[in-house]
């Protein structure tokens, strides 16, 4: 465990610093690999360093180790909890290439929490930016109510209408930071200018791909009728499914999540496609 902590804290500069954040989030935490503690993590929306008091704009993580105890508790060490102003005791993270892609990660794009010196700070800078991230933002494409940003996790979701059945429907935000979806609103528009035969086309492939294993959840159905299910077919299969959920990605892929009729004893089935008219899976899920 401690050559764990070791090669963790080797990542920051040893030099403390003292700074103002403004957190997102609520504390989260994983575990990699082998590895005995749990890294915690939330996302900041700006920071101010205290020597120089300049502002930071832009999105930054603040991370810790934990122990599993630890992370089972409401504090998690700290009690870092979302909107919040708190004076920090902190280690910014060096540079770091990304081998697989080259990738440059700047430095002090996390920041390692040493203490808690002060909560509930003021800070009108802050104060600010945290006013404009609690307004809403919406958007109202066609064939949609309204669609409300869930800017901690980057995705308008709201009712709307594809091919007569009444959908959940998720956009990504088109970078990180934005506060538009341009890219998956272009994609759910082409999806609505032909829904039939993109619904079509979508129930057509999850049913030639699924239909066998279909077969094989209703023979466990001590009152089913074998011979019925043997001629079952793709074209009743494709019959009974319907759309409920939409979600499109910011790079124009999408998946529609279809009702199973109870096919698949009440599991949700997912097709992922493109806008080139290829669909690249089918599968159920939940």
């Amino acid at each position: 465990m401690e050559r764990e902590i070791n090669a963790f804290e080797a990542r920051f500069d040893p030099s403390i610093k003292e700074v103002l954040v403004l957190t997102r989030d609520n504390t989260g935490a994983g575990r990699f690999g082998q590895n005995q503690m749990w890294s915690a993590s939330l996302s900041i929306l700006a920071m101010v360093d205290t020597e120089s008091d300049a502002l930071i704009a832009g999105r930054r993580s603040l991370t810790w180790l934990m122990t599993d105890m630890q992370r089972r508790t409401d504090e998690k060490i700290f009690g870092l909890k979302a909107e919040k102003i708190y004076r920090l005791k902190v280690r910014e993270s060096l540079p770091l290439i990304i081998e697989e892609t080259g990738r440059t990660i700047e430095r002090g794009a996390s920041l390692l929490v040493c203490e808690v010196v002060e909560r509930d700070c003021a800070d009108e800078r802050l104060e600010g930016i945290l006013q404009k991230y609690q307004q809403p933002v919406t958007l109202h494409p066609e064939g949609c109510g309204t669609l409300l940003l869930h800017k901690h996790l980057g995705v308008f979701s709201g009712d709307g209408e594809w091919n007569g059945c009444v959908c959940t429907v998720y956009l990504d935000v088109d970078t990180e930071e934005a506060e538009t979806a341009d890219h998956a609103l272009a994609v759910w528009n082409r999806l609505c200018a032909d829904a039939a035969e993109w619904d079509e086309k979508a129930r057509r492939y999850a049913a030639g791909l699924l239909t066998e294993d279909a077969k094989d959840w209703l023979m466990d159905n001590e009152e089913a009728d074998e011979d019925e299910i043997e001629e079952f077919t793709e074209e009743e299969f494709a019959e009974r499914i319907t759309p409920g959920e939409i979600c499109i990605s910011n790079h124009g892929d999408f998946e529609i999540y279809y009702d199973d009729d109870d096919m698949f004893w009440g599991h949700v089935i997912i097709v992922h496609g493109t806008l080139d008219g290829d669909f690249t899976g089918a599968e159920i899920a939940g």
